[in-house]
């Protein structure tokens, strides 16, 4: 299947210091969401690949199993 999560880069304003107006403020609470917006939609990704991954060695373990058995079409 292969999705491509890609992980998000933290803004950097949280380390830039204090706030020097509201505007500032204002500014790196919305990077701030957006940020975490980023993360729950990596999370999901993430988790989607890992199912994926799981389906397709789950069923690799299956043929494997029934051609070890003598099955001639799995």
């Amino acid at each position: 299947m292969g999705l491509f999560c890609t992980r998000p880069t933290a803004p950097s304003c949280p380390m830039m210091g204090k706030f020097d107006s509201d505007w500032e403020f204002s500014s790196c609470k919305s990077e701030m969401e957006s940020y975490q917006d980023s993360i729950e939609r990596y999370f999901d990704c993430l988790n989607d690949e890992k199912t994926a991954t799981i389906r397709e060695y789950n069923e690799a373990v299956e043929r494997f199993n029934c051609y070890a058995r003598g099955g001639s079409f799995c």
